[in-house]
C-alpha cells in the first residue's frame, strides 16, 4: 500500500523489504544468543546462591539443635511462651 503511495517501484520495494527484513532477523538472532549466554549466566548465579542459602539453613538447624542440646543439659526447660509452675 505504502509502495502505491510513494510511487515506489515494486522491484525496488521488495528487494529493499528482503533486505531489511533480514538485517532484523539478524539482529533478533544476535539478540537471542546474547540473551541466552546472559541467562546460563544468570542461571549460574542462582545456583550460587542457592548453594549459599542451603548452607545458611542448615547452620541455623544445627545452631537451633546445639542450643536445645545446651539447655538440656543445663536442666532449663525451653518453654515456647508458657509461664513456668
Amino acid at each position: 500500500m505504502i509502495c502505491g503511495i510513494l510511487k515506489i517501484d515494486l522491484k525496488t520495494f521488495i528487494l529493499s523489504t528482503y533486505v531489511g527484513f533480514f538485517i532484523r532477523n539478524l539482529f533478533f538472532i544476535l539478540l537471542g544468543f546474547e540473551g541466552l549466554g546472559a541467562a546460563s549466566s544468570l542461571m549460574s548465579g542462582i545456583d550460587t546462591a542457592e548453594t549459599v542459602l542451603k548452607l545458611t539453613i542448615v547452620f541455623c538447624v544445627l545452631l537451633v539443635l546445639g542450643w536445645f542440646y545446651w539447655k538440656r543439659r543445663k536442666g532449663e526447660a525451653v518453654n515456647w511462651g508458657r509461664e513456668s509452675k
